[in-house]
């Protein structure tokens, strides 16, 4: 398994396959985590030059990668439960003690 503490640069098929298992299930689609580094705005590195006309795969820093990941899901849990709240708030829950 890859040791995603050291740094270092990391594909998506090695970011999807090895690292971000550890931090969340299921594993978003490497679409998806492409559209939240662009988003963020993380760099990406290639390995040779053809890549950088739009040829081979591009690299990211994995503390990066990392940490979008980790905050997007935090932020996706806290909306979850801010909507949990204002429905009970609201009065909507529809147990009978509310």
């Amino acid at each position: 398994m890859l040791d995603y503490t050291e740094p270092g640069l990391v594909g998506l098929t090695t970011l999807r396959r090895d690292v971000l298992p550890s931090f969340v299930r299921p594993v978003p689609t490497a679409e998806t985590l492409m559209k939240w580094f662009s988003r963020a705005n993380i760099a990406e590195f290639y390995v040779n030059r053809e890549a950088k006309r739009g040829e081979g795969p591009p690299y990211f820093r994995k503390s990066d990668a990392i940490f979008v990941v980790q905050t997007r899901i935090a932020a996706d849990r806290q909306k979850a439960a801010g909507k949990a709240a204002s429905i009970k708030t609201v009065g909507l829950c529809p147990c009978p003690t509310h």
